[in-house]
């Protein structure tokens, strides 16, 4: 049986590093000298004082506009109106019966008003009946009368003069 030796440590020593030192040489302090400061007088030229005459003041004559008077519109009231008639369903309407429509309106006390009656055929074209503008509509029923509408337009003109 061969024994080995143990390796032997090798040893190696540093060498210590050598700190290099420099050394500074001291910051030149720079010195900077001011000159005096001088002070600069300025002789200021006398303040004369500018005298302004004024004009005397005139007197600005506005002419104003006459003014108008303000005309307020008197909102006017709807008549409610109904039309009533002589005939009833148990009346026999022959050619000759004598038709009475009656207007009666309210709601215009202390308002003057008009009064038209109008017909059609078509319920969209009315026509006026001439010289018919009072309460009570009169007409002899004829055979051309079937299919006629009958209707009275009101209104109100404004406040009445009493």
């Amino acid at each position: 049986m061969i024994e080995e030796a143990p390796a032997a440590e090798e040893v190696t020593e540093e060498a210590p590093v050598a700190e290099e030192v420099t050394e500074e040489a001291p910051a030149a302090e720079e010195v900077t000298e001011e000159a005096p400061a001088t002070e600069e007088v300025t002789e200021e030229a006398p303040v004369t004082e500018e005298v302004i005459e004024e004009a005397p003041a005139t007197e600005e004559v506005i002419e104003e506009a006459p003014a108008t008077e303000e005309v307020t519109v008197e909102e006017l009231p709807t008549p409610v109106v109904s039309v009533s008639s002589n005939l009833t369903g148990e009346t026999a309407v022959t050619v000759g019966t004598e038709m009475v429509l009656t207007l009666h309106i309210s709601g215009v006390d202390g308002y003057d008003y008009t009064i038209q009656w109008q017909q059609t055929t078509d319920g969209i074209t009315w026509t006026d009946m001439p010289g018919e503008t009072g309460h009570e509509l009169h007409i002899i029923l004829q055979p051309a009368h079937a299919g006629v509408y009958w209707r009275a337009v009101v209104q109100v003109t404004g406040p009445s003069a009493e």
